[in-house]
């Protein structure tokens, strides 16, 4: 088991693994064009989730809020997966997965 606090790069660079196949999953089974990048395809499918009254309007403005803030980009994210000097402390992580854990577990069950 990959314990959060002796490996917070690891369990990041799962929750962006996760992130992204649960994106890019979401957008090829409703057929929607997917993009090159995370922060895109995630709001392709938060929106696209939102048209379909499947999340509540303040969750998609949080959603929105975390990509614009660049906490939802490739950029912030690839830092924590390849640094060894830069990584998220624990309560962080925690946090990103409670802000994102019904995103991720509409986008994988619509």
């Amino acid at each position: 088991m990959i314990s959060l606090n002796d490996h917070p790069n690891a369990v990041s660079a799962l929750l962006r693994i996760l992130l992204e196949l649960a994106s890019v999953n979401y957008l090829k089974r409703h057929e929607i064009g997917e993009r090159s990048d995370l922060a895109s395809n995630f709001r392709l499918v938060y929106e696209n989730l939102e048209e379909r009254d499947i999340l509540e309007r303040d969750y998609i403005k949080e959603l929105a809020r975390m990509r614009e803030d660049e906490l939802i980009s490739i950029k912030s994210m690839q830092r924590f997966v390849h640094s060894p000097r830069f990584a998220p402390d624990r309560t962080e992580l925690q946090t990103y997965w409670a802000r994102l854990g019904d995103y991720l577990i509409q986008a994988i069950s619509n």
